[in-house]
């Protein structure tokens, strides 16, 4: 879902809301950062968080939360760039 609106599907039309994998680090960074954390963007981060493989539960506190997926996100893609 949209990042600042997550009532919205992510669209490649509104590039700051969603993610794309040639994205610099620096990018998805501000991207993750700023996303929504009402209840539904909180829902659209755990949800994210949930399908890069995270088995524990989501951190409790928003910041962390995204902190938790910007380093997991951006690890997957240093190996997918291998």
């Amino acid at each position: 879902m949209d990042l600042r609106n997550p009532e919205r599907k992510m669209s490649k039309s509104i590039p700051e809301s969603c993610l794309f994998l040639d994205d610099p680090q620096e990018v998805i960074k501000k991207k993750i950062r700023t996303a929504v954390t009402d209840e539904a963007g909180r829902k659209n981060l755990e949800f994210i968080y949930e399908s890069l493989g995270f088995q524990k539960p989501a951190p409790e506190l928003n910041h962390d939360l995204k902190d938790a997926i910007t380093l997991e996100l951006l690890s997957l893609l240093r190996n997918v760039s291998k």
